[in-house]
């Protein structure tokens, strides 16, 4: 769906159609930008969930199999911009925290720091 998207904006953008301003609007809601989280909890964080708002089921785990974030820890995603929702689990998957509705403005970066619980 993503790459017919695009492919109409590029034939819009192209073809010189009217929907100049339309094609821009797309370009930008698809643009790169960065999840960040960080863990100042004295927890770790064994499984990172990200999915768009719009998805009514969570991602995959973002983690490698062996990768987790250790309490002072950092880790970073490239991510589109959009509203996007986050689940942390523990290594028993019992979830740490979550947040839904999360905006990421072009080229922006959305920091997240887990204190704990």
């Amino acid at each position: 769906m993503k790459k017919l998207i695009c492919g109409l904006a590029l034939f819009a953008f192209a073809c010189g159609g009217s929907n100049a301003n339309v094609v821009n609007n797309t370009a930008q809601a698809a643009a790169p930008a960065t999840m960040v989280v960080q863990n100042s909890s004295s927890q770790t964080i064994c499984y990172v969930q990200l999915s768009p708002s719009s998805d009514s089921n969570w991602g995959n785990d973002q983690l490698a199999s062996d990768e987790v974030i250790a309490p002072g820890g950092v880790r970073e995603w490239e991510i589109t911009s959009g509203m996007w929702d986050v689940r942390l689990l523990d290594c028993d998957q019992t979830p740490l925290y979550q947040q839904q509705g999360i905006a990421v403005e072009p080229n922006g970066q959305a920091a997240l720091n887990f204190a704990g619980n």
